[in-house]
């Protein structure tokens, strides 16, 4: 069941915000049914570290346990405070204080104040009003909502959350600045990292990552024999096989029998952590394939399954995906085999990391920051 602030609670503290709300105070509001990570986790370890930061409060309604992210505080200079309950005056401090409130996703949980929304990728599928007309109200929901630092992303976030132009932060994504290595992983995933170095044992990783489909909980759009196959071949070539289905997906296949590696939000919370391990990435229509461009390694695309993606696209994807885009299986894994074995072609992905990433050059955070007047003039 999804958690809510109470309306009395939102109440007051609506009305206790012009008496108390403070400077350099910020609450990041951790949501429903997902790990605490992405953008929120990101954006939340960059600015405890900025002199201009005095307080942070996290309300925390995802799977994460307030344990798991306290740790990742514990040489944090700025105060860092956990609210949990919706209806207990403790939280109301939470909601009173902050200076801005960042969330990623939807719903803003009745919190007051200004509100940004840190969407947690680029979209290649129909999100918001592309999707549904209903969430033409997103408009009145966020002050401003972050895109990539692209001309598509930047108009078509504004279309897709129903705001103008001049509400969309094109700041670029604050958590491909771990990808990029400009903001250092926190310390839980750098012991993540070291995890998965030893069930590679010194073998080559290919992720393979699909996307959810509308109505699908399985979350796994290929036969557990193909996948069994395909783990097989890799193996001949020193190649490790790991799969990681998109978190909103309930898929519960036993994937060590087949010789593949778990890699699910469960295991490894951020999926950074993989991408800096892998050495081939596997996608259908995730924005996943987006985020590893920035690695400079290869892409594939694979789609076998006989259900069409039916939601539509924010783009013509044929042409921006980076890759070559497979819906035969024996064509793909030959195309797989040439790119292990060094035959393959060079991978070349200028235009499309134009095209959907514009200039972000590796520093997202401190953009982001810069455009919430966050950071002082002087720095």
């Amino acid at each position: 069941m999804k958690k809510k602030i109470s309306i009395p609670l939102w109440f007051l503290s609506s009305l206790l915000r012009f008496f108390f709300v403070k400077k350099g105070v910020y609450c990041f509001v951790a949501t429903h049914n997902k790990p605490w990570g992405c953008n929120m986790e990101a954006f939340c370890h960059y600015i405890a570290g900025l002199s201009t930061t005095n307080k942070i409060y996290i309300l925390n309604f995802s799977t994460s346990s307030n344990s798991e992210i306290m740790a990742d505080f514990f040489d944090c200079s700025v105060p860092v405070t956990i609210f949990t309950e919706t209806k207990s005056l403790s939280t109301l401090w939470g909601l009173v204080h902050p200076e801005l409130f960042f969330l990623n996703d939807y719903s803003t949980f009745r919190v007051p104040g200004r509100k940004i929304n840190l969407w947690h990728g680029i979209p290649l599928k129909k999100i918001g009003v592309f999707q549904n007309k209903k969430h033409k109200a997103l408009n009145r929901k966020f002050s401003k909502v972050v895109s990539a630092k692209s001309k598509f992303d930047h108009y078509n976030m504004a279309k897709a959350f129903n705001m103008p132009l001049e509400k969309v932060i094109a700041s670029g994504l604050p958590r491909h600045d771990w990808v990029m290595g400009t903001l250092p992983l926190p310390p839980s995933s750098l012991a993540q990292v070291e995890t998965l170095k030893k069930q590679l044992n010194g073998k080559k990783l290919v992720l393979y990552a699909p996307t959810f489909r509308d109505g699908d909980v399985e979350g796994l759009p290929i036969c557990t024999d193909k996948l069994k196959a395909w783990a097989e071949l890799l193996s001949k070539y020193g190649y490790v096989l790991g799969v990681r289905c998109h978190l909103i997906t309930l898929t519960d296949h036993n994937l060590r029998n087949l010789g593949v590696i778990d890699l699910s939000s469960m295991e490894f919370k951020n999926i950074e952590v993989v991408y800096s391990l892998t050495d081939i990435l596997v996608t259908d229509y995730s924005s996943v394939s987006v985020d590893f461009m920035l690695t400079n390694k290869p892409i594939l695309g694979l789609d076998v399954s006989e259900n069409s993606y039916n939601r539509g696209f924010m783009l013509d994807f044929d042409a921006l995906f980076p890759g070559s885009f497979h819906k035969d299986w024996v064509i793909f894994t030959e195309h797989m085999v040439d790119i292990i074995s060094g035959a393959g072609s060079r991978f070349d992905y200028s235009n499309q990391k134009t095209q959907l990433l514009g200039n972000y050059s590796g520093y997202a955070c401190r953009a982001l920051a810069e455009q919430l007047d966050i950071l002082n003039t002087e720095q």
